[in-house]
C-alpha cells in the first residue's frame, strides 16, 4: 500500500503537487543545508508525525532522480520516518521546477508555501517533540525559531486542557494564555479560567494575573523596592515568574512586611541612641491628621567637629557613589550643615517611614501632644491653645481681613529690603532651587505673577514702583519671546542684575510659607534688615478697622503713660483722626518728649515686627524696629 505524507495541496504558478516515492527523493547540490546534526533531523521527524508536513518540498528531476532543492531537513526527516516507522513506500508530494534557474530560486527560498502553526497546535507540537527526549535547542532548531521562544510555548504546555482548547478555538488571546501561568496551581488557574468567563472585561491578562496573584506583591510594590529580590530570597521568599520573567511576583507578604520592619528598626536602633525621646518606625507614611496634632522643632545650624566634618565627607562620597546604607544616609543628613541641639531631642522624637514609591523618608522633631507643655515651658516650641482634639493658634486681635491686609504690607516691607540686598536675594533662590522643599511651603514660589502686596486699604503704603502694579503684561509670542531675550542679553550687566533682584523681591511671599518654612522666612526678613515702617505708615483706614479700645491702648502704648479719660471719652472717629495726625503730621508730634516720638516712628501693629532666627535651644525674640 502506498502511504502519502498528509500535506495541504498547493500550487506554485499553476502547477499541482506531484507524489513521488519516497527512495526517488535525493538531496540536490543546489539545496543550501547540506549538513544537519542528528538530533535535529530526529526532532523534526517528531514534529511530523505530530502535525503533518506544513512545508511541501520542491525539487527538479535528475538523472531520474528528484533532486530535493528546497526542504533538506525534512527529506532526511521522511527518510528517517520511513526507516523508523517502517514505511519504505511512502509517497512524498513535490513541487518541480522546470529548469534549474527556477531549482537555484527555490533553493535559496526556504519560506516556499510554508503554514504557520497555530500558538495552540505550536504549544502542543513542542511538547510531543520533548516528550520524547528532545532538548530545547534541538525544537528551536527543527521550527526555526529561537530557544526563547520554544521556552515561552513550553511553559503554557503545562497550562490545563480546557485553557489550551481556549486558545485553540480563538476564545481566548495568547496573551491572555500566558497570564494563566504566573500561577503553578491547575486548580487555581481553572477556577480563574471559569469565573473570568463571566466578567464583563473577558479573559483580560492583567485581571487574570492580579485574580491569580491577589495575595502577592510584583516589582512595583513599595514593600519589595525596599527590601530587595535578593534579601526576600535569602529568607527563604518564593517568587515565581510570568511568562517571559517580565513579571515577577513576590508571594509571601507578612514576610515582605516583616523585613521591611526589620531594616526600618535597624535605622531607629541606631537613631534612638543619639538622644530622642522617641523613635517609632511605619511602613506607610503617618497619617496627615496624626501630624498634624504635633508641634515641631527645627534643626539649628550647627558647626562641624573636624571628626564630624571628615564624617561628612566620608558619607557624601558613599552616598555619591550609591553606596550608603540606610544609617550612613541618615547620619549624612544629621551631619549636613543642620542639627537638633539636645534640648530638642530631650523633648521630640523620629517616625522612619516608607514613601509610595517605597523609599526610606524620615520625619525629625516631632513634640507629641503630651509633651507639648513642657517644650514650651523649655523654649522648644510656641505657646497654643486647645480647641477639640487639634491644637491653634491664639487668635489675633485683628479681624482676619484686617490679618491679611497687614500680611501683605509686611510682605512688600520684606520685598523693599531684599531690593537693597541683591546678593541675599540670589542666594535665597540658589538655595531653594537647590534644596528639595515641597510645593508652595515656602516663600519663594518659583512663579511668574506676583507676591500679593497690595491691601484693600492701601493708603499710608509706599512701596518701591518695580513692586507696585498686580496686572501682568499679556504674553508675548514665541518669535517675539526670542527676539526680546536677544535684546534683554544686550542689556548691561548691572541692569540685567539689578532685573534679576527685582524678579527675586516680587516672588518672595511670607503667605506662601508653611509652618515648617515660617522660620526661613522670619530669617530672610532679618537678614535684610526689613524695616516695616520704611515703606508704610498707619493712617485713619488702619485705626478705623480696630476697636475703640485698641485705640485707646495704641496712644497709651505709644505716649508711655496712661491715656487721659478725655480721650477714652472721645468718640471712635474722634480717637481715629486724632491718631491719624499723630503718626502722619509732624506738628502734631511736637510737644512730646524724643522717646514718645521714637516710640510712633517704630509703633507696628502685633504680629508686623520682623523677628530674630531662633536661637539655638531658646526662644524667638522680636526684632528692633
Amino acid at each position: 500500500m502506498n502511504t502519502a505524507v498528509e500535506t495541504t495541496p498547493t500550487t506554485t504558478e499553476g502547477r499541482a503537487l506531484e507524489n513521488f516515492a519516497i527512495d526517488r527523493l535525493v538531496l540536490s547540490p543546489l539545496n543550501p543545508r547540506q549538513s544537519v546534526s542528528d538530533a535535529e533531523i530526529e526532532a523534526l521527524a517528531g514534529s511530523i508525525r505530530s502535525v503533518g508536513l506544513l512545508q511541501n518540498l520542491a525539487g527538479i528531476e535528475e538523472d531520474g532522480k528528484i533532486g530535493i532543492v528546497a526542504g533538506g531537513r525534512r527529506l532526511r526527516a521522511l527518510k528517517l520516518i520511513a526507516e523508523q516507522d517502517g514505511k519504505a513506500d511512502m509517497s512524498v508530494p513535490v513541487i518541480l521546477a522546470e529548469n534549474s534557474l527556477e531549482a537555484q530560486a527555490w533553493a535559496n527560498s526556504e519560506n516556499v508555501a510554508r503554514a504557520a502553526l497555530h500558538p495552540a497546535e505550536e504549544i502542543r507540537a513542542y511538547r510531543k517533540m520533548a516528550e520524547t527526549g528532545a532538548p530545547v535547542e534541538t525544537i528551536a532548531k527543527a521550527f526555526a525559531v529561537t530557544v526563547r521562544h520554544v521556552k515561552g510555548r513550553m511553559r503554557l504546555a503545562d497550562l490545563p486542557e480546557p485553557i489550551l482548547e481556549a486558545l485553540a478555538a480563538d476564545e481566548i488571546t495568547l496573551d491572555a494564555a500566558a497570564a494563566y501561568t504566573v500561577s503553578a496551581d491547575p486548580e487555581r488557574q481553572l477556577e480563574v479560567f471559569e469565573r473570568m468567563k463571566t466578567f464583563w472585561h473577558g479573559q483580560e491578562p492583567q485581571q487574570i494575573k492580579r485574580n491569580l496573584m491577589a495575595e502577592s506583591g510584583d516589582g512595583t510594590d513599595k514593600h519589595v523596592r525596599f527590601v530587595g529580590r535578593e534579601a526576600y530570597e535569602a529568607a527563604g521568599g518564593a517568587i515565581r515568574e510570568d511568562l517571559f520573567g517580565e513579571q515577577i511576583f513576590f508571594l509571601d507578604r507578612e514576610l515582605l512586611a516583616k523585613l521591611a520592619e526589620e531594616k526600618l528598626e535597624a535605622v531607629a536602633k541606631e537613631i534612638r541612641g543619639k538622644g530622642w525621646k522617641w523613635v517609632e518606625t511605619a511602613l506607610e507614611r503617618p497619617d496627615w491628621n496624626i501630624l498634624s496634632k504635633m508641634e515641631r522643632t527645627y534643626p539649628e545650624q550647627a558647626e562641624l567637629s573636624e571628626e564630624d566634618a571628615a564624617r561628612y565627607d566620608e558619607l557624601a562620597e558613599l552616598i555619591d557613589r550609591g553606596d550608603a546604607t540606610l544609617e550612613e544616609q541618615e547620619d549624612f543628613k544629621r551631619l549636613d550643615e543642620e542639627s537638633f541641639s539636645t534640648d530638642q531631642m530631650a523633648h521630640a522624637g523620629v517616625v522612619l517611614y516608607l514613601d509610595y514609591r517605597g523609599e526610606f523618608d524620615s520625619e525629625y522633631g516631632l513634640i507629641k501632644p503630651q509633651d507639648h507643655a513642657a517644650s514650651v515651658d523649655a523654649g522648644i516650641c510656641r505657646s497654643v491653645t486647645k480647641s477639640g482634639s487639634t491644637t491653634a493658634e491664639k487668635k489675633g486681635p485683628y479681624s482676619a481681613a484686617l490679618a491679611e491686609d497687614l500680611a501683605k504690607v509686611r510682605t512688600g516691607a520684606i520685598q523693599t529690603a531684599l531690593l537693597a540686598k541683591p546678593e541675599l536675594a540670589v542666594d535665597l533662590l540658589t538655595f531653594l532651587l537647590s534644596t528639595p522643599v515641597y510645593d508652595r511651603m515656602h516663600p519663594l514660589g518659583l512663579r511668574t505673577d506676583r507676591a500679593d502686596n497690595a491691601p484693600d486699604d492701601d493708603e499710608g503704603l509706599d512701596l518701591p514702583e518695580a513692586l507696585q502694579g498686580k496686572s501682568l503684561p499679556a504674553p508675548m509670542e514665541a518669535k517675539k519671546a526670542a527676539k526680546t531675550f536677544t535684546a534683554f542679553r544686550a542689556k548691561p550687566k548691572k541692569e540685567r542684575n539689578r532685573l534679576l533682584t527685582e524678579s527675586i523681591a516680587k516672588l518672595f511671599s511670607t503667605k506662601l510659607a508653611g509652618e515648617k518654612y515660617g522660620d526661613l522666612a522670619e530669617a530672610v526678613a532679618d537678614l535684610a534688615a526689613t524695616d516695616v515702617r520704611a515703606v508704610w505708615t498707619p493712617t485713619e483706614g488702619f485705626f478705623n478697622r480696630l476697636k475703640a479700645a485698641q485705640l485707646d491702648a495704641i496712644l497709651g502704648e505709644v505716649k508711655g503713660k496712661a491715656v487721659t479719660a478725655d480721650f477714652t471719652k472721645l468718640k471712635k472717629k474722634d480717637k481715629t483722626a486724632f491718631l491719624h495726625r499723630l503718626f502722619n503730621e509732624e506738628t502734631a508730634r511736637k510737644d512730646l518728649d524724643a522717646a514718645a516720638q521714637a516710640r510712633i516712628a517704630a509703633w507696628l501693629p502685633e504680629g508686623m515686627a520682623v523677628k530674630q532666627p531662633q536661637a539655638k535651644g531658646g526662644k524667638s525674640s522680636p526684632s528692633k524696629a
